[in-house]
């Protein structure tokens, strides 16, 4: 989860007395009537699990260093299982238990396996009772053994927990978060619904709990009404169109009519189509290392190392004692940890690249400390570097460890945190654009702002004071660079409401561990500053941000006129259009809401004439597109396909185009095709070896491939 500060304004200030408490009146250990069997969930339990505790002095790492004193080590035991894995998974799968012990965190049970069996609910199965069995191949015992192996390190390493020989490991999708939605059986009511993430981690069986009470007093299964959760002047959030993302204030409910009568604000948007349009002409150039290298005059493996890490020892080598370590690297990278600072590093397939940024920083270092990087260029691969080498104390220039230290905490990369390679972000051209847009919004006077009644259901709605968890406000929006966004969250470091643009996305966005880097439309106290205007930025969770470029798409998609010619992709192949970004634009993609991703081997067939949206054909060979009054259709061909000669007559070679039944002519007046056969009478260029359905429709004609000739 994220933790935020509440805002100053919003604390109130205490009086810094002691508490009143005699020391005669304090209790050693636990107080009378404790109630250990309840779970509080966020603090740590040791009641659930056998287990023995002892001091040792093994170098936990609870703050990311390994502990130099003692630590409070625990044992525990094995838990009494069933032998039987399948009735274990009986009594397991698809029930709800309690992993992570001690901080237990509500999950549930998707399977179990003993690393030669695995035992899985059905996905299918709606009554959720179904279990699948499953036999281990080579590669699945593989990741098995290394699943609990890396088990056991977490815990020994960072808790401090030695874990008994893993027999069974139970895959569990944690909470994560709870939302309350309609019910179904009874009108007007609502029922607590739990969100689990989608990817099932591994756990220890010894340390999972099941049969435990939670104290969760806030949160009330069944019985709430509309009137108890939707409040007047409570904010709330559009989820459907034509208002999607705004935010607005709850009026009055309906409970007969099951409807919420809302007022919503129509506030102006910034018009960034411009920018996004310019995208590529606004992005910053990256140069391969070896270039930099030349352009510095620095040995490439030096460069290398001084845009990473390089640590330089106090004193002299002849001094045996453990000594301070000091970094004199510009850590723009981190190689072994796969890092990088958006806007100077970027990894690509080829190394690393650096930016006109990244390079005149490197250079400014150099000539602010030419003996140091003398010395450097001399000794590339030492494995240490000591101070009174690098900067002896009979030197000119008089360079020491704390000059070059303080020089160093002057640059603008001071404060700017590595993220992990290949994510996207906006450079800072791009990201000025777009607060000239914001700007340009601003200036323009509107007399009022136009305000609309509207009666809705409550399920377009989205009330983030009655959420709990990272619960994502609409889970099929997705979210690319240059979306527009507003933070959903009360209480955090980003103003209630306030609106932005996506600049920058971390992670694999397939779970909520993805943060978005967002710029606001206005400064904020506690905002950061990431490749633009001081105190405007800030990285949030998807559970933080409703995308407002996400209705716009919806919109969009919705109002789409209906295309001349339809497509039935053949039976078993995928037909999957690719969504686009802000405005239709897909980064890394096609520029078009109606762009498709074409499979190997096959080219996109364009109109010659007026718009024409792309259609896939994920058929061998095929695509064909109408080319204006002549309506002939041409063939998108593949590498694999080589095309006849023309031939006139019957039974032509394999491989010709002739005229007839199966033949490859194409008409020049009548709109239409023939299937290409194989051998025969005007034998053609494709084998008849599979079904192909696909129906082209214009005003014109309306023709299959398979009709007689």
């Amino acid at each position: 989860h994220t933790l935020y500060l509440t805002p100053i304004d919003r604390c109130t200030e205490l009086p810094a007395v002691p508490f009143p408490i005699s020391r005669s009146s304090l209790v050693p250990g636990l107080l009378p009537g404790a109630k250990l069997d309840i779970l509080f969930p966020g603090f740590p339990s040791l009641k659930h699990v056998d287990h023995s505790a002892r001091l040792e002095k093994r170098g936990v790492r609870v703050f990311q260093a390994a502990s130099r004193d003692e630590n409070m080590c625990l044992s525990v035991r094995p838990k009494p299982m069933d032998e039987n894995l399948q009735n274990l998974a009986i009594e397991l799968v698809g029930r709800q238990c309690y992993v992570g012990w001690p901080y237990l965190t509500e999950s549930k049970i998707h399977a179990v396996s003993d690393g030669v069996m695995k035992y899985t609910a059905d996905p299918l199965d709606r009554s959720k009772v179904k279990i699948l069995s499953h036999t281990l191949k080579e590669k699945e015992i593989v990741q098995w053994n290394a699943d609990a192996t890396q088990v056991c390190r977490h815990y020994a390493e960072f808790r401090g927990i030695d874990v008994p020989p893993i027999e069974v490991l139970v895959y569990a999708n944690v909470l994560q978060g709870k939302r309350y939605v309609s019910d179904k059986q009874n009108k007007g009511t609502l029922i607590l619904h739990k969100e689990w993430k989608s990817l099932a981690e591994p756990h220890p069986y010894d340390l999972s709990v099941t049969d435990i009470t939670a104290h969760a007093p806030e949160y009330r299964e069944m019985g709430i009404t509309l009137e108890d959760l939707f409040r007047p002047k409570e904010p709330c959030f559009m989820l459907s169109n034509p208002h999607y993302g705004f935010q607005a204030e709850i009026l009055s409910v309906d409970q007969a009519q099951v409807r919420v009568q809302v007022k919503v604000r129509l506030l102006p948007e910034p018009d960034i189509a411009g920018v996004v349009s310019n995208s590529h002409r606004l992005s910053v150039r990256y140069l391969p290392s070896y270039l930099v290298a030349q352009k510095l005059g620095l040995n490439s493996l030096l460069l290398s190392r001084i845009s990473g890490n390089i640590q330089v020892e106090k004193g002299s080598p002849e001094n045996a004692k453990e000594r301070e370590k000091i970094s004199i690297g510009l850590n723009l990278k981190f190689e072994r940890r796969n890092k990088e600072m958006p806007g100077y590093c970027r990894r690509t397939t080829e190394g690393w690249a650096y930016s006109p940024a990244a390079i005149g920083l490197v250079k400014s270092y150099v000539k602010e400390f030419p003996a140091v990087f003398s010395y450097l260029q001399g000794n590339p691969k030492a494995d240490k570097y000591y101070e009174s080498e690098l900067m002896p104390a009979n030197a000119e220039d008089g360079v020491t460890l704390a000059k070059v230290q303080e020089w160093l905490k002057k640059q603008p990369t001071t404060g700017i945190s590595t993220v992990d390679c290949g994510g996207q972000s906006l450079d800072e051209p791009q990201i000025a654009a777009v607060e000239r847009a914001v700007s340009n919004m601003k200036k323009q006077k509107t007399k009022s702002v136009k305000v609309a009644r509207l009666r809705v259901k409550p399920s377009v709605l989205f009330l983030s004071s009655i959420n709990q968890g990272a619960v994502v406000p609409d889970p099929k929006a997705e979210h690319f660079l240059y979306d527009r966004v507003i933070n959903i969250m009360p209480h955090s470091a980003v103003p209630f409401g306030l609106k932005g643009t996506i600049i920058g996305i971390r992670g694999d966005r397939k779970e909520v561990a993805t943060i978005y880097e967002v710029l606001f439309d206005e400064e904020f106290l506690g905002g950061l500053t990431l490749r633009c205007t001081p105190n405007r930025a800030y990285c949030l969770p998807p559970s933080c941000l409703l995308n407002l470029s996400h209705g716009v798409r919806l919109k969009a998609e919705k109002n789409a006129p209906k295309q001349q010619g339809s497509v039935v992709a053949p039976e078993g192949q995928n037909f999957t259009p690719q969504r686009g970004s802000y405005s239709g634009v897909v980064v890394g993609g096609s520029p078009s809401f109606y762009g498709r991703d074409y499979p190997d081997g096959h080219t996109p067939v364009h109109r010659h004439h007026g718009n024409y949206h792309q259609q896939q054909f994920n058929g061998p060979e095929w695509g064909y597109h109408n080319m204006g009054q002549s309506h002939r259709y041409n063939r998108g061909q593949s590498p694999s396909y080589t095309p006849g000669t023309r031939g006139r007559g019957e039974g032509g070679p394999r491989g010709e185009r002739g005229h007839g039944r199966y033949g490859g002519h194409v008409s020049d007046s009548g709109g239409s095709w023939r299937d290409m056969g194989s051998g025969g009478r005007g034998g053609g260029g494709r084998e008849r070896d599979a079904p192909v359905r696909i129906i082209v429709k214009n005003p014109r004609t309306t023709v299959s491939p398979n009709a007689a000739g």
